[in-house]
């Protein structure tokens, strides 16, 4: 006597979708933990290291040096001298103030403010009276050159005594 048997009918198993809702749950726990951690990384660090300072030369009526241009400001000179064409010469470095502005201190400190990469190269070339001669401009341009400045400021405040 034969037997006839019957395969089971199949049936596939269902799988528990709980074990893929919890990887998905891991990988995206995963996700947000790791950006919050590149988030509180400095993007130097992230990137390397930065490539260095720039001099940023600020032709203008000299600078006042205060806590937050201190160590900021690597050379400084005057070209308000006699062989530049000045009547009177003013050998300090600090702002002459014309006007009553304190203009190339304003402009030294918004460059600081706005890059800490940035060095201070002052080239004082306006006097007391606002006024600037163009073989100083010259001389003060050619300076900051050879100081390796990468930025050079000439402030719309520079009034030159002949055509600049």
């Amino acid at each position: 006597m034969l037997r006839y048997l019957e395969p089971f009918p199949y049936e596939p198993q269902r799988r528990s979708s709980s074990n893929l809702k919890m990887i998905s749950v891991i990988i995206i726990f995963m996700l947000v933990i790791s950006g919050g951690l590149l988030m509180l990384l400095p993007l130097g660090d992230l990137f390397g290291p930065t490539s260095g300072s720039v001099k940023v030369a600020v032709i203008d009526s000299g600078i006042d040096i205060d806590y937050s241009l201190q160590g900021r400001v690597a050379n400084q000179t005057s070209f308000v001298l006699s062989e530049y064409g000045y009547l009177v010469e003013d050998t300090t470095l600090t702002d002459s103030a014309p006007d009553g502005s304190v203009h190339g201190t304003v402009v030294a400190k918004e460059i600081a403010s706005l890059s800490s990469n940035a060095i201070i190269v002052n080239a004082k070339i306006l006097g007391p009276s606002g006024t600037a001669t163009t073989s100083a401009l010259i001389a003060a341009i050619r300076w900051s050159v050879e100081m390796n400045c990468s930025v050079i400021n000439l402030s719309p405040s520079c009034r030159c005594n002949s055509t600049c």
